[in-house]
């Protein structure tokens, strides 16, 4: 019987070698589902047993353990005292203060987020993907809009802002069409209902240069968002003006906020760019 086993395991290897795509063939599977339990903590995720992991994840109870024993071996993960429940551990604090440094440009241009926030009462994000959602890396918010809950590190799926609508707009078509297949594999209850918007928004874009949109993330609200580009990475990262829409009409986002929008996003864009040049190689 283990025999059996063995050659039906070879077999079945071996079929997933010759149909695997090029990419899927070049990737650790292993070392992928490490970084996915990472990701399972978050700022109101703090602590999580294995059985959670697995569940969030889900990958077989026994494999989540296996791999959070190497992640603790690692200083990725570390117990809680008095628990065995999980908390990230001082090594993904390292690679987030690392991280953190390759955008110091973001604290730079903080107070002109901060202005424009201000002034039209609104709230001012640039954002970067991870998976199937936008990650925000800077945020600032007038008083009108500390209501809204997020800030620096929370979430938002791609399909539900115009943050991540800017996103798709500046990759090429093959990334943009990858991208797009695993959002709908991921989410296929939502993507039926914003299908059509998306692409409308992305022929929009070709003409304006922005994405605008009313209730995409929250009703009530408009937001206006456009890419932010470096032309020495492949790094595409989003900035968003986003205000209650009683508050501020579509015309004025168009003809008054774009072009600070796109101002702010041309110099984020040319100090990743230098930074990438002086990179030693």
């Amino acid at each position: 019987m283990d025999k059996t086993l063995r050659q039906n395991s070879a077999a079945s290897s071996s079929v997933n070698s010759v149909t695997a795509s090029p990419n899927e063939r070049k990737q650790v599977i292993a070392l992928a589902r490490g970084l996915q339990i990472l990701q399972c903590f978050t700022t109101t995720r703090k602590q999580l047993g294995s059985a959670e992991i697995a569940r969030i994840t889900g990958l077989p109870q026994a494999t989540a353990w296996r791999l959070c024993q190497t992640l603790l071996r690692a200083g990725f993960l570390n117990t809680s005292i008095g628990s065995q429940r999980l908390q990230l551990g001082a090594s993904v604090l390292a690679l987030g203060l690392a991280a953190s440094a390759a955008y110091d440009i973001l604290e730079v241009v903080r107070p002109r987020m901060q202005d424009l926030a201000d002034r039209f009462n609104s709230s001012c994000s640039v954002a970067g993907r991870d998976g199937v959602e936008m990650v925000y890396l800077q945020r600032c918010v007038a008083q009108a809009m500390l209501g809204m809950n997020l800030q620096r590190g929370s979430r938002i799926p791609i399909i539900k802002t115009a943050l991540g609508w800017a996103y798709l707009a500046a990759l090429g078509e093959n990334e943009r069409s990858a991208v797009l297949r695993e959002i709908r594999r991921s989410d296929p209850a939502n993507w039926p209902a914003v299908e059509d918007q998306l692409h409308l928004a992305l022929r929009d874009y070709e003409r304006k240069g922005f994405v605008l949109r009313k209730g995409l993330s929250h009703h009530g609200i408009v937001a206006i968002a456009v890419p932010i580009v470096s032309s020495t990475s492949s790094q595409v990262l989003a900035i968003n003006c986003s205000a209650q829409a009683n508050a501020i009409s579509a015309k004025q986002l168009q003809l008054t906020v774009a072009p600070l929008l796109k101002e702010l996003a041309n110099t984020i864009g040319s100090a990743l760019s230098s930074t990438a040049a002086l990179a030693p190689t």
